[in-house]
């Protein structure tokens, strides 16, 4: 017996690390269309790969409607296109996280003066 060139939607969400439930909504929200045999989803390895590129735009949160974009523009203009958006969005995130720490840094600071001015040193992470 031959290897299938296809893959069960179990086998994409072990290669790719995430449940079958995630998958499965990808599908719901219109990213992946598997071949359908009755109730069983199968994948090609074009179809893997696309997966592959949800999941990983997913883990550098890239929003679900910014991926069905960029799945769009690769579909109708190429690769290259829809690897330019992915960087834009990606530098947009990476700003954003920036920010968040920026943020978050000064809330620290501002913690530490406040129970400076109440006696306490700050945290004992600071006394080791």
């Amino acid at each position: 017996m031959g290897l299938s060139p296809f893959y069960s939607v179990g086998r994409v969400a072990t290669v790719l690390g995430v449940s079958t439930r995630a998958i499965r909504y990808y599908e719901e929200r219109g990213l992946l269309d598997p071949r359908r045999v009755g109730t069983i989803r199968q994948y090609t390895r074009q179809q893997l790969e696309r997966a592959r590129f949800v999941v990983d735009a997913r883990r550098a949160d890239i929003s679900i409607a910014n991926i069905k974009t960029l799945l769009d523009l690769g579909d109708r203009h190429g690769l290259a296109e829809q690897a330019r958006l992915y960087l834009e969005l990606a530098k947009d995130e990476l700003a954003r996280a920036e920010r968040r720490c920026a943020s978050l840094a000064t809330e620290v600071e501002r913690c530490r003066a406040l129970l400076q001015s109440h006696g306490s040193g700050g945290s004992e992470a600071d006394a080791a």
